[in-house]
């Protein structure tokens, strides 16, 4: 009887990871498109990739990475989510541009309610983009936000900010983390649990999906 158990036990636990292989082989593939990418990333030993469903939201730039959808309702034709904003500035009113990522992203959060504090005072234009860094809010700032003439630029500052680029994108569209973004978020460790949440793209997506379901409304993505 404990023989039968014992074989039974094992024939579902080698079922089970055959699955399992299974599954993280086909997300890879859907990732990186060719078995030929999967086979080179597997055997390279560098940690993976996992899609953050970008579903059209962003599209990709050959110098900011990536730049919200200007096609998206409430993003303007210089991608940011604002109304388009004029040319020329009211008289007597401020107009402040704030710059960041997914700290200063939410509607409800810190910029609206300076934009409610200041009233009729100040223009408050949200140019945050999630996932940006100091080096893209830059290029931002200067390739669309500069011609405006703000009166003052607030820049708002996360541990994002400590590298170039946290995202890049895949040959079909989708947005993932770049290998130094990755080297920061999960530091190599020899610990096999350790190693599941940059290791598997499987524990990443269901991660993602977890982080989805349980966010504030209005965040990002």
């Amino acid at each position: 009887m404990m023989k039968k158990l014992v074989f039974a036990a094992v024939t579902m636990g080698l079922a089970m990871g055959l699955a399992l292989g299974a599954v993280e082989f086909y997300l890879r593939y859907q990732t990186l498109g060719s078995v030929a990418a999967v086979w080179a990333e597997m055997m390279s030993g560098a940690a993976p990739y996992s899609n953050l469903g970008s579903e059209g939201r962003i599209i990709p730039d050959p110098e900011l990475s990536y730049r919200l959808n200007p096609a998206q309702p409430e993003v303007n034709s210089i991608g940011i989510r604002n109304a388009e904003i004029e040319r020329e500035k009211t008289p007597g009113r401020l107009r402040i541009i704030v710059i960041g990522d997914s700290v200063a992203w939410p509607e409800n959060g810190f910029v609206q309610l300076l934009s409610e504090k200041l009233g009729e005072q100040a223009e408050v234009i949200n140019a945050a983009i999630p996932g940006y860094t100091v080096y893209q809010e830059r290029i931002l700032l200067e390739r669309y936000l500069i011609d405006y003439k703000p009166d003052l630029i607030i820049q708002q500052y996360c541990l994002n900010d400590n590298l170039r680029f946290l995202h890049r994108f895949t040959q079909k569209g989708g947005m993932i983390w770049t290998q130094e973004a990755q080297r920061a978020l999960f530091p190599e460790s020899g610990d096999a649990l350790a190693w599941l949440p940059s290791g598997s793209y499987l524990a990443v997506r269901l991660r993602l999906a977890y982080t989805r379901w349980t966010k504030p409304p209005g965040e990002f993505p």
